[in-house]
Parts: C-alpha cells; sequence; structure tokens
C-alpha cells in the first residue's frame, strides 16, 4: 500500500478527527487569550503563567504538523492533507512555511519540549512567546484549508471554533481577502 492510499480515510473519521482538530485551535487561541489576560496581574502565579505557554506551545505544534507535515506514521497522523480527494492537493494549495514558523517550531523544540544545551544560555528573550505572531503566521494556512476543504468533512465545532472573532478577524486582515 502507498503512502497516499494509507493517508485515504472515510469521511465519518475525517468529521471525527476534524473535531479532534478544532480543539487545538480552541486551546491555542485560550492559551494566548488567557496568558495575555492575566500576564500582568501579580497575584497570578508565574507557574500558572508558564503553564499556559507550554500549553501553548504543543497545540501550536500540533496545529504547525497538522498543516504543514507530509505523513511520518500515515495510519495514526491526523494531517490536512488528508481531507481532500488527493493528498497533493493540499500539498499545492498550502502556503510555504513562513520563516517566523520555522523560527517558533525551533526555539519550541530548543526551549520547551526538550532539555537541551540551549537552555542552558538562553537569553530573556528566548523566554518570551509573541502569541499573534504565531497565530497570524498558521492564519494563511488556515483560510486556504477552510476555503478549500469539502465542508461535509469537517465537524462543526471546527468551522465554528475558525469563525471564532479572534480567529475571523485574523482570517479577514490577511492579504488575500477571500471570504472565509
Amino acid at each position: 500500500m502507498s503512502k497516499t492510499q494509507s493517508m485515504k480515510k472515510d469521511i465519518q473519521t475525517l468529521v471525527k478527527a476534524s473535531r479532534t482538530v478544532a480543539q487545538q485551535f480552541t486551546n491555542l487561541r485560550a492559551n494566548a487569550e488567557s496568558h495575555q489576560a492575566l500576564k500582568d496581574n501579580p497575584a497570578i502565579h508565574p507557574v500558572i503563567l508558564n503553564a499556559l505557554i507550554l500549553s501553548f506551545a504543543v497545540n501550536f505544534r500540533n496545529i504547525y504538523d497538522f498543516l504543514f507535515s507530509t505523513p511520518t506514521n500515515p495510519k495514526d497522523d491526523v494531517l490536512a492533507a488528508q481531507f481532500f480527494d488527493e493528498p497533493q492537493t493540499w500539498h499545492q494549495l498550502r502556503p510555504e512555511i513562513s520563516q517566523s514558523l520555522r523560527t517558533h517550531r525551533g526555539r519550541l523544540n530548543k526551549h520547551l519540549a526538550h532539555i537541551t544545551y540551549a537552555r542552558v544560555n538562553q537569553s530573556q528573550a528566548d523566554l518570551f512567546w509573541d502569541f499573534q505572531e504565531v497565530m497570524e503566521g498558521l492564519t494563511p494556512a488556515i483560510k486556504l484549508f477552510v476555503n478549500n476543504v469539502d465542508p461535509c468533512r469537517i465537524h462543526s465545532d471546527m468551522l465554528e471554533e475558525l469563525t471564532n472573532k479572534v480567529w475571523k478577524t485574523m482570517l479577514l486582515n490577511t492579504v488575500d481577502d477571500s471570504i472565509l
């Protein structure tokens, strides 16, 4: 069985999987909003703020992989390409990964997800996460996905989350202003 054949999923499975993907988008947004709302409150313990950053980073990595990865485990990985009749369609549609997203993905690996020597010498700047930059970096791919996927293949939770005021504002403020 080829990789493309093993990527094919039935519509019911895709709809179920898209609900899980929608939760990742919700978590990413909620972590960013919560951190921004709490960061200047002296009553909030720094561990809580760090937990929000870590959760944001994990959800970012999951969404990044969903949108941009090629399958390492095609039977188990949920990827945007699986939501199209031909996975190659998504690979041709999706935008190039921005340098900003690549940098954040690399920082996540070196400073959050793994115990590395890069942590030993990290600067104060390495501790800062620009949530808006990450979410805006994901937006062009999200918009292309939503505008091109067959709606019967995704759960209404996913459409609801991606039309949430926060995402919708970012999606509508991208260079391409086609209707979401």
